[in-house]
């Protein structure tokens, strides 16, 4: 019998590296290549990549094999919508509720968020800039939601990573700082400001993305 555990191990492994682009957008993967990177039988690695294939992160192809799933605009889009439907209403509940405490937490991870960027460590900021987006469902009581969204977030996630690579990537740490200093002044009109240029970035990007990154996308 395979372990489980096994499986789903190998299942965020790999969603991680599709995430960090380790596994770019159409690059071809198979039951033996995951055997062999991660020394596991073949049973797992099939477990992981139908677990990979529900959420469209993995795409096969008859008679050529599977591929990692190439960027749809769409998809990001559909994420996008979600994510600032939710976080516009975590905006307007933490404005009446977040503490000094609270703000010090978030406070602490746009430190490391700094120190992540003048270091030119993308993998650590990306992972920061997550954490600082959670601590808002966190600090709203919503943390399961924001759980409970993660397969649809991923799309978004995945070209997010790709934005950091620009050279405007520094602009994410002074917008996070924004959303911060509204909620601190109480401010909920300049909060949901910051948030939603914040989140429409990438929307924006999507010329500078589709001429650096052509082939990893599909439309």
């Amino acid at each position: 019998m395979s372990n489980p555990n096994l499986g789903q191990k190998t299942y965020r492994m790999i969603k991680e590296q599709i995430i960090d682009l380790t596994l770019k957008p159409g690059d071809k993967i198979s039951e033996t290549e995951i055997s062999k990177r991660f020394d596991i039988s073949r049973t797992p690695a099939r477990e992981a990549l139908v677990r990979l294939a529900e959420e469209k992160l993995v795409e096969s192809i008859p008679y050529k094999g599977t591929f990692i799933s190439k960027l749809s605009f769409k998809n990001i889009t559909d994420a996008l919508f979600i994510r600032q439907t939710l976080e516009c209403k975590i905006i307007r509940e933490l404005i009446s509720k977040i503490t000094e405490i609270n703000l010090d937490v978030c406070y602490q991870n746009l430190d490391k968020q700094k120190k992540a960027m003048e270091e030119k460590n993308l993998k650590d900021f990306f992972t920061l800039d997550e954490q600082f987006h959670r601590l808002f469902y966190t600090l709203s009581g919503h943390e399961r939601v924001y759980d409970a969204v993660q397969d649809i977030f991923v799309h978004y996630n995945r070209v997010r990573y790709l934005t950091i690579h620009l050279p405007k990537h520094e602009n994410i740490y002074q917008e996070h700082l924004n959303i911060l200093v509204a909620l601190k002044e109480g401010d909920e009109n300049k909060a949901l400001s910051c948030l939603h240029i914040h989140l429409n970035n990438t929307p924006f990007e999507k010329e500078k993305l589709l001429n650096d990154f052509h082939n990893f996308f599909i439309d």
